[in-house]
């Protein structure tokens, strides 16, 4: 086990980045920059418009955006959620179970956060990579709390629900509207707190 203060963390680091992880990782990020160069009127085509569904735009939505703004601040929380869970997953040994996840979220995920959103009928059109940024958040908090048990034997994978909401609390506010995210924001952050006093009023075998 490698701690940030030894001596060979540079070295473990190295060998928990891979080149070719990072070029997997970065096929998404180009396929949004790609989809953006395209015509709008492209783009509308590859949107998940819920009044006409297709299996095709329940995949390319996730990469279609219509302004600089949200590719923007999408884009950046791609980088930093799936990067760091990417490295920290590395670090604490369970690189296998990032690319099994990751693989999921990227394959199958997608589709099914299309289909979900057909659950309540309305005239509406979803695009957009949050979705797929939320998923890899709540990877981000179990990878976290796996590498911190590892340097502190007090943290617990019982810590990691409340440490994914506040990462969601993070995201909602850097790539989600303004009135969205405060919505998004005050709900999870009021998760947080409640898991938190649940896991603190439990005896610590016991997770809520």
């Amino acid at each position: 086990m490698v701690r940030p203060g030894d001596r060979s963390f540079t070295a473990a680091l190295r060998d928990a980045v891979r080149l070719r992880d990072c070029l997997a990782l970065s096929v998404v990020p180009a396929l949004a920059l790609a989809t953006f160069a395209l015509p709008i009127g492209r783009r509308e085509s590859l949107a998940f418009v819920y009044r006409d569904p297709s299996l095709l735009t329940a995949y390319t939505a996730h990469v279609v955006h219509f302004e600089a703004s949200h590719l923007a601040a999408n884009l950046l929380g791609y980088v930093l959620v799936a990067g760091f869970a990417y490295v920290l997953a590395g670090l604490a040994g369970h690189r296998r179970l990032f690319g099994v996840t990751a693989a999921t979220f990227l394959v199958a995920f997608p589709p099914v956060l299309s289909v979900l959103n057909l659950a309540v009928p309305r005239d509406a059109v979803g695009y957009g990579l949050s979705g797929v940024n939320m998923a890899f958040s709540g990877l981000l908090a179990l990878v976290l709390v796996a590498y911190g048990a590892r340097l502190d034997g007090r943290i617990r994978v019982r810590d990691a629900p409340a440490l994914f909401f506040a990462v969601i609390v993070t995201i909602s506010l850097v790539a989600l509207p303004d009135g969205a995210a405060r919505g998004v924001a005050v709900a999870s952050a009021v998760l947080a707190a409640l898991y938190v006093i649940a896991a603190h009023r439990s005896p610590r075998g016991n997770p809520p």
